[in-house]
């Protein structure tokens, strides 16, 4: 998922609780640019994070299982 804190602002005009509340069949969050990994009870925290420091993201990947494994490649 492409994260641009403008988009969701100004396009979409939802924030990062809006955004959580439609991840809950989810359980991981892998952030490239941020290299980790976060499990579900931070999705909010992290979003968040990002929302308020301005900080994109072009691929952004919630899944069912732990892929923090992708990060060491």
């Amino acid at each position: 998922m492409e994260y641009v804190p403008h988009h969701l602002k100004n396009v979409a005009c939802i924030t990062p609780v809006d955004l959580v509340e439609h991840l809950q069949d989810f359980n991981y969050l892998l952030i490239p640019s941020l290299n980790t990994s976060v499990e579900k009870a931070e999705f909010l925290n992290t979003l968040q994070f990002m929302y308020d420091n301005n900080l994109i993201d072009d691929g952004l990947v919630f899944s069912k299982e732990d892929l923090s494994f992708v990060l060491l490649q």
